[in-house]
């Protein structure tokens, strides 16, 4: 073999090992990540998921049209599915209540993607436990008893607090499509795919 060649293998290989392997497991925020939240007129507030009782009363279009429309919970659906079939584990850590999410998903058809004890909001003593401290609770409920390392575990979340405090423990993406859709993206959903080795991305 030629020293050009054996130069270039020697490249190759160098950047296939700078790629992380593929996420074992994705946890989720939800307003502004999974959902995006619109103004609610006939309230004079915004629906986010700290506000169980307006969430409560919110109807069927309402529900859909707080996470983006049908399309969008197509694309998200279409996500999910395809993390769950590779046997990605899915969660969803939440500053908003447990009580609010679960129905939501389920109006949306979402919630069979989740497994009721891996979604946690600030209703849920173990969040509380952890200061609301994102990371600490994925460090120590969802990573260590699994035996993760920090490359196992995709974080994503607006809020940059958050991702800043979980960066030192596991992987994380913070959502910029906010602005123009409210939450997670065709650019957020594209980099979820890619990190967890899926085609598409």
């Amino acid at each position: 073999m030629s020293a050009a060649a054996a130069a270039s293998e020697m490249s190759a290989a160098a950047a296939t090992s700078s790629v992380p392997r593929p996420i074992k497991a994705l946890v989720l925020d939800f307003d502004s990540t999974i959902s995006t939240p619109t103004f609610l007129k006939r309230t004079n507030c915004w629906c986010v998921a700290d506000n169980v009782e307006l969430f409560r009363s919110m109807t069927e279009e309402e529900i859909l049209a707080n996470f983006g429309g049908m399309a969008r919970v197509k694309a998200l659906e279409a996500l999910l599915r395809a993390l769950a079939e590779k046997g990605v584990v899915l969660h969803i850590v939440s500053i908003g209540y447990k009580a609010a999410i679960v129905p939501h998903l389920k109006a949306v058809g979402l919630l069979r993607f989740f497994d009721d004890e891996r979604i946690w909001g600030q209703d849920c003593r173990p969040l509380r436990e952890f200061s609301y401290v994102k990371g600490r609770l994925i460090g120590e409920l969802i990573m260590r008893p699994n035996g993760w390392q920090s490359d196992d575990c995709l974080f994503v979340d607006d809020s940059k607090d958050h991702i800043d405090n979980a960066a030192p423990i596991c992987r994380t993406l913070l959502v910029t499509s906010k602005a123009t859709v409210g939450g997670m993206g065709e650019y957020e959903l594209s980099e979820i795919r890619r990190a967890a080795g899926l085609p598409g991305a």
